[in-house]
């Protein structure tokens, strides 16, 4: 009985706060950042510049969205100001290109490192 009481509040100490989803992109926009020792800024990412660091970022951070938050191509392209088949796209390079691969694996990973501290 007396476990049942810690374990809900515990549940209650740690209830997840609901993030949205211009919050998550800030948030993986740093992270990309810190990767690549970049300065790129949300405005600059959103923007329609065919720039090869905002257009690498973009791939990288549409490509996470998609498979690692489950959501759709159309709204991740609304979050990166950019068509559904521009965010297809951009998957589709970063599995072909081989820095790309590397870069967005070390970019999951230290996504999944952050998570579990």
């Amino acid at each position: 009985m007396q476990s049942s009481v810690k374990t809900k509040s515990i549940k209650k100490k740690f209830k997840k706060k609901k993030i949205t989803k211009t919050e998550k992109l800030l948030f993986l926009l740093r992270k990309y950042n810190d990767l690549t020792n970049n300065n790129i800024l949300l405005v600059e990412l959103r923007s329609i510049s065919k720039v090869r660091r905002l257009s690498e970022a973009r791939h990288i951070i549409g490509k996470y969205l998609y498979e690692n938050e489950y959501v759709t191509l159309e709204q991740v392209g609304s979050l990166l100001n950019r068509d559904h088949a521009s965010v297809w796209y951009g998957r589709k390079l970063v599995d072909t290109i081989p820095y790309l691969k590397k870069r967005y694996r070390l970019f999951v990973e230290l996504i999944n490192n952050q998570k579990h501290i």
